[in-house]
């Protein structure tokens, strides 16, 4: 795996998390501690991936061919998107 998808895996952890629940949440038969467990399998992971991506110093456009260098992923988003998502995962423990 490249280092740019490597950079990528967070987000898209949480792309798919989200569409995954918004799926589910229509099933009425799921708890609510069920859905909490779930979120956190997908939340978890990229919380880890951002921690283990703090000690460097980087810049990446992603995708520029398509996206006209719109998307950048730096250490900056990485530091707060940790941060939110760190967030996320106390106020499910909650």
């Amino acid at each position: 795996m490249d280092m740019q998808t490597y950079i990528l895996l967070p987000t898209l952890l949480v792309v798919f998390g989200a569409i995954v629940m918004m799926m589910i949440s229509a099933a009425e038969s799921i708890s609510i501690r069920k859905r909490s467990v779930i979120s956190l399998l997908f939340l978890i992971p990229a919380f880890v991936i951002n921690v283990s991506l703090l000690g460097d110093s980087f810049s990446y456009n992603v995708l520029p061919e398509y996206l006209n260098n719109i998307f950048v992923i730096d250490t900056f988003a990485v530091l707060l998107s940790s941060f939110l998502i760190l967030g996320a995962i106390l106020t499910i423990l909650l």
